[in-house]
């Protein structure tokens, strides 16, 4: 219970069409008590990507996890394409 309080923040959605180019998304989010964030990704790949510096594998995508996340005033989503070129990804945080 303990780690769903310290959790807890609004839900945000972004959707990944040109998976061959880094991107960084921010959602500001006023939450102190934050220590991970949740993320939930799906979609199809060509190639090895990281997201938050979870590799992803080639082929379909059904991820998720809470990594962690100490940042107070803003949720931060790291996308790097490394070998991926075609593909769609959804990735759904908060």
């Amino acid at each position: 219970m303990l780690l769903m309080l310290s959790c807890n923040s609004s839900n945000h959605v972004v959707e990944i069409k040109d998976v061959g180019r880094d991107t960084v998304f921010y959602s500001e989010d006023y939450d102190a008590n934050r220590t991970c964030i949740f993320l939930k990704i799906t979609g199809n790949i060509d190639d090895t990507a990281f997201v938050n510096g979870i590799a992803l594998p080639p082929g379909t995508v059904n991820f998720y996890g809470n990594p962690d996340c100490y940042n107070t005033d803003s949720l931060i989503v790291s996308y790097k394409a490394y070998r991926a070129t075609k593909g769609t990804l959804r990735i759904e945080y908060h």
